[in-house]
């Protein structure tokens, strides 16, 4: 079969949803002069992917925004659940190691950490380290060594509090359908968690 992606790309994510064992994410969403790679209505839309790509090493030495947690907290924020991935989107050896994910996977196979990536047990980075990340009740608790600052996220990307240091641990406020962290390192380094959802 043969089909144009930029005119369904419904279509291609259910096509690779039909191999076992697949994962789909949607790339580099705010690329272009236009920011408009991806319009928000149609990731709004899309279904059957499992996240987007918050960062873009690739996009960063060119034209739009290497950035997309403003379309990744507009989807949650309208309850979609969506992982965050950071990749560098290697095309040249330069940009080898711009970003990636720590995967904390069960297995050291392929499919235990497509599985991992799947489930969200992950958190994505330019080059700031996250040594723990804990959930006791409803407390939760970050702690990087490298990073300057952590902050922490919630609806239509309200900054909730922040704490300049290497570790945070704080409550899940009440009324809000989701948190997410970010971790500031020095050289405009960063590491985001991926959302956390109190259990109905």
């Amino acid at each position: 079969i043969c089909i144009e992606p930029l005119r369904d790309r419904q279509l291609v994510i259910s096509l690779a949803l039909e191999v076992p064992g697949s994962l789909v994410i949607v790339n580099h969403p705010n690329w272009e002069a236009s920011f408009t790679h991806c319009r928000h209505d149609d990731l709004q839309a899309w279904q059957g992917y499992c996240g987007i790509e918050i960062y873009n090493g690739l996009v960063d030495c060119g034209e739009g925004s290497a950035l997309a947690t403003d379309h990744w907290d507009r989807l949650l924020s309208r309850g979609r659940r969506a992982w965050g991935f950071a990749n560098d989107d290697l095309h040249d050896r330069p940009h080898c190691g711009a970003a990636w994910n720590m995967v904390y996977a069960k297995q050291r196979t392929v499919a235990g950490v497509v599985d991992a990536l799947a489930k969200g047990r992950f958190y994505a980075s330019t080059g700031v380290t996250i040594d723990r990340i804990a959930v006791e009740g409803t407390r939760i608790t970050i702690e990087s060594r490298d990073a300057d600052r952590i902050a922490m996220y919630g609806r239509h990307q309200r900054r909730l509090a922040r704490v300049d240091g290497r570790s945070m641990s704080i409550e899940y406020p009440a009324g809000e359908p989701y948190v997410r962290f970010e971790c500031l390192g020095r050289g405009g380094r960063c590491a985001w968690t991926q959302p956390f959802f109190l259990a109905e």
